[in-house]
């Protein structure tokens, strides 16, 4: 029933993003004042020492993408959408990106890449997972692809929260909070700094040597609703495909 439930959110996933990308460039605004200001503040997070190997998770259509490439000397970008990595294919190109290479990938069913990484960033993607056993699951393979002192960098929305009623055990689709909760869960993984906004949050993450005694409290920075650009109108719910398939799922464990 487990592996039913992740084959269904798969092929969801796969073609509702299919979808939306060919309905429209850029669903998400990735272009915007709120979404520029966003990456700037993931760069800032970015460690001070050479960055050899990086990973981006849900790179979508390149756009972020080719900012990140500049800090690095070797990325794999990879996206569930094949319309998107074919849009983000020809931004790297254009932009002369020849160190990023690009490929469609599913989070919840394939093996990451089996170099491991200086630099993982996955932000606006692990509300998909479908529930927290799954959410749990990729945290452990977040955690696992990272270099010893390697960084993880996840950037999401507060809009929907995560609820679990005792005495059913069904979950709801879950936002920033739950996801940095598991995160920081995580064997190994240790929270470094959170940015906090009024809409959205980002966590910075190391993976721990393994003979590391002390654990220093994250650094907390916080802007107010002035300090970040306003949000545009989006025509799509963010988070309409999660909630969809998160129903569905519960259907299975009835």
């Amino acid at each position: 029933m487990q592996q039913l439930k992740q084959r269904f959110n798969s092929a969801w996933l796969k073609f509702s993003f299919n979808t939306l990308f060919q309905i429209a460039r850029d669903p998400w605004q990735y272009t915007s004042p709120y979404e520029t200001w966003k990456y700037q503040q993931e760069l800032k997070l970015l460690p001070s020492i050479p960055i050899l190997q990086a990973l981006e998770l849900g790179c979508a259509e390149g756009i972020f993408t080719v900012q990140l490439a500049m800090y690095v000397e070797q990325l794999v970008a990879a996206d569930i959408s094949s319309v998107a990595i074919a849009r983000a294919t020809q931004r790297c190109v254009s932009q002369q990106c020849q160190n990023v290479r690009l490929i469609e990938f599913d989070l919840t069913q394939d093996q990451l890449p089996t170099e491991q990484f200086d630099l993982i960033v996955c932000s606006e993607i692990l509300y998909y997972m479908g529930d927290r056993a799954m959410l749990r699951n990729v945290a452990k393979k977040l955690a696992q692809a990272l270099k010893p002192n390697g960084c993880l960098i996840t950037s999401n929305d507060y809009r929907v929260s995560y609820t679990e009623a005792k005495s059913t055990k069904k979950s709801r689709v879950f936002g920033a909070e739950v996801i940095g909760a598991v995160l920081s869960e995580t064997s190994s993984l240790q929270l470094i700094k959170v940015i906090r906004t009024p809409s959205y949050c980002t966590h910075l993450f190391q993976r721990s040597l393994p003979n590391r005694t002390t654990m220093q409290p994250p650094e907390i920075v916080t802007f107010t609703e002035a300090d970040v650009p306003p949000m545009q109108t989006n025509v799509f719910d963010w988070f309409s495909i999660a909630k969809i398939a998160t129903t569905v799922q519960q259907f299975f464990k009835a």
